[in-house]
This record gives C-alpha cells, structure tokens and sequence, in this order.
C-alpha cells in the first residue's frame, strides 16, 4: 500500500501551471491538488477499512465506512481507474477479499444479493468513468453502507437490552420536543 500512495503522490507533484480535471471541473493547482489528495486519503481510508472487516468485532461498521469513503471518492471523481490506476486495483482486492467475511458477518440480516449489488456499484464507480446509471450505483453502494451501520447499531442496542428505557426525564423531554412543533 505503501507504493501506490508514494506512486500517487510522486504524480500528483508536477510543474505550477498544470492544470488538473480529473473532476467535473478544471481546477487550478492549489485547489485541484486539494481535492485530489482528499479523494487519494478516501481510497486509502477504504483500502484500511476492509482491512479490518478480516479482522476485528467490528466488521460492519469498518465495511460501512470502506462504503462511505469510496463513495465520497466516487462523487468528487468520475474517473478514478485513471487517476489512481494502482490505488483503485487495491481497492477492488481489497473488497473482493472482504465480501466474503461481509455476507458472514451480517448473518443473513442483509440479503446476501444487496450486498453483492452495493459492492459491485463500488466497483463500477471505481473501474468505469461515465455511465448513465452512475447515480444508481452511487444510491446503491450508500444503502448497503447505511444497511450495515443500522444493523450495526440494532445489534448493539440488542446487547444492552434493547431500546432505550422510557424514563419519566426522557417522557418528559419527548413531551416538550412535540409541543415545541406546534
């Protein structure tokens, strides 16, 4: 991992009056080097994410957030093969290692077929420059990203014995906010 982000950055420095348009828009260098950093740091964060979906207790809230930074990637940059050739291969080696644990993590409680289309519309943002059904995938892989973050939290409120505990302070406060509305 270590080379493709020296790589990146080795081709990232250039001459002043380079102009970068990886993005929608041309952007002059200070801030075209800005947002180019800040799409190289999403991939790489994704890339260390589902590292970890191996190898912790929480795999669901690690894949989630590979999801999330992927897809912020995905929406500064509609070309990302091109621009990070070597971080975008590891990213999509990265997912196909961790889709496995991913299905067993989630034990069934998020079909097994949701999942396979969210990691497959990373992919395809990731490898494919313009599509027509570019902000379909980017809605999918944001679903199975909150999917995994709800499951996530319904698991942990199960642990500590489900719902929070209406208590005369939280009726209380619940009463005020409803009659605040009005």
């Amino acid at each position: 991992m270590a080379s493709a982000r020296s790589s990146v950055r080795a081709r990232s420095s250039g001459p002043r009056s380079v102009r970068y348009s990886v993005c929608r828009l041309p952007l002059r260098r200070t801030n075209g080097l800005t947002i180019i950093r800040g799409m190289e740091e999403h991939l790489f964060s994704a890339i260390e994410c589902l590292e970890r979906v191996e190898d912790c207790d929480d795999a669901l809230v690690s894949a989630s957030q590979a999801l999330s930074a992927g897809l912020a990637a995905s929406v500064a940059c509609q070309d990302l093969k091109s621009s990070f050739p070597a971080i975008v291969a590891e990213l999509c080696e990265a997912l196909d290692r961790a889709a496995p644990e991913l299905a067993r993590a989630t034990a069934g409680e998020i079909p097994s077929k949701e999942i396979e289309v969210g990691i497959r519309a990373l992919r395809a943002l990731l490898s494919e420059a313009e599509h027509t059904d570019r902000r379909r995938r980017q809605l999918h892989v944001g679903l199975l990203s909150s999917q995994l973050n709800a499951l996530h939290c319904r698991r942990e409120l199960e642990k500590r014995g489900g719902p929070l505990p209406r208590s005369a302070g939280f009726d209380h406060l619940a009463s005020q906010a409803s009659t605040s509305v009005h």
